[in-house]
């Protein structure tokens, strides 16, 4: 699959290089997904997508997370 998939106009982009590109676990990533940090994805080729936008949300998540020392709970009532 590619990097990056486009859904009508929309860019997507799989959970593994989101981690990828910010050096993180494949299962961490998926558990801010599961705890609904990451809007609503779509399934292609057995592969989870989010909204490429998303980057954004993953970079500040990141920065609560190792800055800060939030946990997931805690950083979904600080970004709601």
């Amino acid at each position: 699959m590619s990097r990056i998939v486009y859904i009508g106009d929309e860019a997507y982009v799989a959970l593994d290089v989101i981690a990828e590109c910010y050096e993180l676990s494949v299962v961490w990533i998926r558990e801010v997904y599961d705890f609904g940090l990451l809007g609503r994805g779509e399934i292609r080729e057995q592969e989870t997508l989010v909204r490429a936008v998303a980057l954004d949300r993953v970079a500040r998540i990141l920065r609560l997370r190792t800055i800060h020392g939030f946990e997931l709970d805690v950083i979904a009532a600080l970004l709601d």
